[in-house]
């Protein structure tokens, strides 16, 4: 049964609209599941504490698209059309989208100072650091959704996608009725960005194929 299932999974969808109504209905579901976390924070937190948090995502969600670079999307475009695969392609992104999670990690560690005196005060310039881990891991893990895609995996894809969603929208939930607390609130979206991070790089070493090219030069 655990190999049926698995089998399913895994298996390849050709058909565009029959991706198109697993993905969308994966989407809907994602934002069902983390609909909720505002609901619940908003209610867990003061009004101080609850803006920070609106704070801190909203850098996150400003700087993770540019950080991607258009990789996420550039996916769609390189790796079908290579014959091995695409897999030096996602490996190089992967690898690429680490260096700039990394950038954008010093950017907000190094200047905190200035970020929280323009938009804060010191419970935003405190938990940072923290925010700084959690666009490290997100910035190559947010592909998680996007490799599948490209591999015609669409039920793989939505199990990622909505599996990624409600482990998230669990996991700040729990914790905020638990211990009312930012930082950790901060601590479990950290938490499910390294899952999404092992999930990723468990994907990429189960994919190569024999036919997989290394990463040379011209490509870089």
């Amino acid at each position: 049964m655990i190999a049926r299932f698995a089998h399913f999974l895994i298996r390849r969808e050709d058909s565009l609209a029959v991706q198109s109504i697993i993905l969308t209905a994966a989407r809907v579901s994602g934002f069902v599941l983390t609909f909720s976390i505002p609901i619940v924070l908003v209610r867990a937190f003061d009004q101080t504490t609850f803006g920070v948090y609106k704070q801190l995502f909203l850098i996150a969600g400003t700087a993770l698209p540019i950080l991607n670079l258009g990789m996420y999307a550039s996916i769609f475009y390189f790796v079908p059309r290579d014959r091995g695969e695409g897999h030096r392609y996602i490996v190089q992104a992967v690898a690429l989208l680490a260096l700039t999670g990394c950038v954008g990690a010093l950017t907000l560690v190094l200047g905190r100072d200035m970020i929280a005196s323009t938009l804060g005060g010191p419970l935003l310039r405190d938990t940072l650091p923290l925010l700084a881990v959690f666009v490290l891991l997100a910035t190559p893990s947010e592909m998680v959704g996007s490799l599948p895609v490209v591999d015609r995996r669409p039920y793989l894809a939505a199990c990622a996608m909505a599996g990624s969603d409600l482990v998230r929208a669990g996991s700040l939930v729990f914790v905020a009725l638990v211990t009312g607390s930012l930082v950790a609130v901060l601590w479990a979206s950290v938490a499910v960005m390294a899952l999404r991070a092992v999930w990723l790089v468990t994907y990429i070493r189960w994919r190569k194929s024999p036919k997989a090219c290394a990463i040379n030069r011209a490509d870089l």
